[in-house]
């Protein structure tokens, strides 16, 4: 017997209020990661995280933690607290982070599937290596980054 899978288009709104709910219920809910933020640590639409509720009591710096910003849900590296918000930056973001309530938070990764099937447990050796390496190319592309907003600036004087 074959299993025949259907696939549905769902509204960000309409999925994240579902994600939530589960979360609520005290169960992991997995995800295919989208977009480019987070890359290379998470690969878009290649990669799924699974996702575990979580008080704000218990982030650790480098948690990567999908939250509510500006109306939108966001999976985002933890980087700790300023001013009474928390923050949170992509990997693959230069200068963009991202200042939110405790009450924004969502979720926790507490895994990371790749397309190959291999899992990265958050505090693994292997999730260490991979974050270690996306925060290393997040460092290069940076400088990088601001010598190009520079050049413009003086090109178009």
């Amino acid at each position: 017997m074959s299993l025949r899978t259907k696939k549905i288009t769902l509204s960000n709104d309409l999925f994240f209020e579902s994600v939530e709910e589960m979360l609520e219920q005290g169960l992991t809910v997995d995800i295919r990661v989208k977009g480019l933020s987070m890359r290379p640590f998470l690969r878009n639409e290649q990669d799924s995280v699974r996702l575990v509720r979580v008080s704000t009591e218990e982030l650790e710096r480098g948690d990567v933690v999908l939250f509510r910003h500006k109306g939108h849900h966001t999976l985002h590296r933890y980087c700790g607290e300023r001013e009474g918000k928390l923050l949170f930056k992509g990997d693959g973001n230069c200068l963009l982070e991202e200042r939110v309530e405790a009450a924004d938070v969502v979720a926790r990764v507490e895994s990371v599937v790749r397309p190959d099937g291999s899992t990265i447990l958050r505090g693994s050796k292997g999730w260490g290596r991979a974050s270690r390496h996306s925060l290393m190319c997040k460092a290069l592309r940076t400088p990088i980054f601001i010598a190009k907003q520079i050049v413009k600036k003086i090109i178009r004087r």
